[in-house]
């Protein structure tokens, strides 16, 4: 992930060694918060990044403010229209946006020499 500074990663179900190791490769920065909820338990996941981070910083990144805008892109069909279902995730994290094909969304990158 070095080699590619504009990739994220979530640390669903990962040890905490695991995180440790990422933060020390990449920072705490681009790692999101990920669960594998229901298939796991959320405390796993929790607790796997309290174990891996001292600083607090490190915690607050990646616990909530590296999520500015949640793209959903897997569409429940339990819900009726997508409308429904772009509500309800609203109702939680308000700032929300259906990735339905053809849409398109700016995603600030600094430029690099990758090929």
């Amino acid at each position: 992930m070095k080699k590619y500074p504009n990739t994220y990663t979530d640390i669903s179900i990962q040890p905490a060694a695991n995180i440790k190791k990422l933060i020390a490769e990449i920072g705490s920065e681009r790692i999101l918060f990920g669960t594998d909820y229901p298939f796991v338990s959320q405390a796993f996941s929790i607790l796997s990044v309290l174990r891996a981070t001292d600083i607090e910083q490190e915690r607050v990144n990646i616990f909530s403010e590296n999520a500015k805008k949640l793209l959903l892109g897997h569409f429940s069909s339990r819900y009726k229209s997508l409308d429904e279902m772009l509500n309800e995730a609203r109702e939680v994290f308000s700032n929300t946006f259906l990735a339905k094909e053809g849409t398109k969304f700016e995603i600030p990158f600094e430029k690099t020499n990758i090929r």
